[in-house]
């Protein structure tokens, strides 16, 4: 009997320590997997991050796009003032020219009217010859009292007194002929029109380029997510903080959501391949010279089709046009692309 109960005791001795020893055996092998499916360090760790993602319908929705109405009244002007500039100035007034003159209308000493910077061809018939021949040979900063005269432009029998601001070296009205020789244009009517097109279709540009960079905000507004793992967003705010600057968790978890919003849109339309976005995210390492951590490559892949899903969500809401009338500050349009030939 006491041998029986010796051998019991040896037997539950040793099944006690296999279970300790396959208790320890848990903990090494089988802790670790559980610890990193819940508090991930890496996509790779997530199973599935879109069903961390709820996406509102995207077919129907809408996203305003604010249409600025721009004044092209002052085109013209600003145009022909680029081509007197590009033309050249003289010194002194000849018998064909363009001048830029200020000058006063009076009647029986009576002040009638003033003009500034008004532009007066000669040697084109616009004058009256007498009073061409009074103005040639003026400079810049000279000034007359042309007296009381017949016709001068829509004023009749009127005293005019003039002062020469500029003079320069072309014919005004601008000819059809010196815009074909000099511009990309067959007359100033259509250059005018040229550049106000193509000011509007860069407006369009413009618009399409602003709407696009915040499409995502926009959809991510409308998007709702299950609680993303803090260990994460811990991961996204060590790659921000890569800056210089210091950021929020709360700035972290917001990147990381963006960052997941792609993804899912992704995956659920089918926009890009694994294959793909890993080797776009490879070509990028591959010629960078910064150092990427396995989670920054991982969530570069991500990134690496944040275009693709733009253009999709683009195509697919609808963007409505509203319009909003805004002051032109400058008063006119940018003529940098202007193609003039000097």
């Amino acid at each position: 009997m006491r041998n029986f109960f010796a051998g019991l005791f040896l037997l539950l001795g040793v099944g006690c320590l296999g279970v300790a020893g396959f208790s320890a055996y848990q903990d090494r092998v089988i802790s670790p997997q559980v610890s990193s499916a819940s508090s991930p360090v890496l996509f790779s760790q997530v199973s599935d991050i879109s069903s961390y993602v709820s996406l509102p319908v995207l077919e129907g929705m809408q996203v305003e796009e604010v249409v600025e109405e721009k004044n092209y009244d002052d085109t013209e002007k600003e145009i022909v003032d680029t081509l007197l500039k590009n033309a050249g100035e003289l010194k002194k007034v000849s018998e064909e020219c363009t001048v830029s003159m200020d000058f006063t209308i009076s009647q029986k000493g009576k002040f009638v009217e003033r003009k500034k910077n008004y532009l007066v061809g000669i040697g084109n018939r616009t004058l009256d010859s007498d009073i061409e021949e009074k103005l040639i040979g003026m400079k810049p900063g000279d000034s007359a009292d042309l007296g009381k005269v017949e016709e001068f432009l829509k004023y009749k029998n009127k005293e005019v007194y003039v002062k020469v601001n500029a003079v320069y070296n072309i014919e005004y009205p601008i000819t059809d002929d010196y815009m074909q020789k000099n511009t990309e244009y067959s007359s100033l009517d259509d250059m005018v029109r040229g550049t106000i097109n193509k000011d509007k279709q860069q407006n369009r540009t413009q618009r399409r380029e602003k709407t696009m960079g915040e499409l995502l905000d926009r959809v991510l507004e409308k998007t709702t997510f299950v609680s993303i793992p803090d260990s994460l967003i811990e991961e996204e705010l060590k790659v921000l903080d890569k800056d210089g600057e210091k950021h929020t968790f709360k700035e972290a978890e917001q990147s990381l959501k963006k960052v997941f919003l792609i993804e899912a849109v992704n995956e659920k339309y089918k926009l890009v391949s694994a294959a793909e976005m890993e080797k776009r995210a490879k070509d990028v390492i591959e010629s960078s010279n910064a150092e990427y951590s396995e989670y920054e490559k991982q969530r570069l892949q991500y990134l690496e089709c944040e275009e693709d899903v733009v253009n999709f969500l683009y195509k697919t809401i609808d963007i409505v046009e509203k319009e909003e009338s805004a002051a032109d500050e400058d008063g006119g349009i940018d003529l940098s692309d202007a193609q003039i030939v000097e």
